[in-house]
Order: structure tokens, then sequence, then C-alpha cells
């Protein structure tokens, strides 16, 4: 079987699907406050990250660069204009990180605080890269 590898996958395939996940992270914010809701907004937030990731590493290697850890292409998007100038990116990895099972006890509520936000910063990221790299 020949499956395709993430570096074979073109960035504008990987925007789209970001999008989809980023409209996703929108439709669960109209949900209710209940664990249920809060627990599937957590796990679309690990998702859209993980696409947010997907596609940095992407956009870093159409510019010729190969950035090995999600730290390294978090912080290059932000040195890039990817974030708006508030944002704490590492303090998005924080928050993926602490919604494991084996934590999301104890931080699940206080992520969840937060993921509109998230979202936004996010999106945000999403439109820089569709500027920059949607045309090339």
């Amino acid at each position: 079987m020949n499956m395709e590898t993430e570096d074979s996958v073109p960035l504008p395939v990987l925007l789209e699907h970001l999008n989809w996940h980023l409209q996703r992270m929108l439709e669960m914010e109209g949900n209710e406050r209940t664990v249920y809701f809060r627990d599937a907004a957590l796990q679309r937030f690990e998702f859209t990250l993980t696409a947010v990731l997907k596609c940095l590493r992407a956009a870093a290697r159409h510019e010729g660069r190969d950035i090995e850890t999600d730290e390294a292409v978090l912080e290059w998007a932000f040195r890039e204009g990817g974030f708006p100038p508030d944002t704490q990116w590492d303090e998005l990895l924080t928050a993926c990180r602490e919604i494991q099972p084996e934590d999301r006890e104890q931080s699940a509520d206080r992520v969840y605080a937060h993921l509109a936000d998230y979202r936004r910063r996010l999106q945000h990221l999403y439109e820089f890269l569709i500027r920059r790299f949607n045309d090339r």
C-alpha cells in the first residue's frame, strides 16, 4: 500500500483541513457547559493544534526550513508574525499537554475557559498562512 506521508501533503490541502478544524472549534463554543461538551471541545482543540503544527511544518519546509520540534515551529510562526503580538505561543502546547487523560481532571476546566481565545489566535495564524502561502 502506498500511503502519503505528512511531508507529501500539499500545504493548501493542510490549510483546508485546518480551516475545517477551526470551524468545528467555533461550533463547540455554542454548546452548553457540561462535562460532555467540555471534553468534546478540549478534544477538538487538540485536533486543531495538531493540524496547526502540520501546516506550520509544511510552511517552514516551503521556505526551506526543517523545524523539528513543536516548540520551535510555533516560535518560528510567532517570530514571522503568525500570531497576535500578545500571544504566549508556548501556552498552546502547555494547554494541550494538560488535557491529556492523565492530567485532564486537574486542568480541564481551566483550559476550557481559554478555548475561545485559543481559537481566535489559531484563526489569526490560519489567516496569516493563507495570505503568505496560499498563492505559492
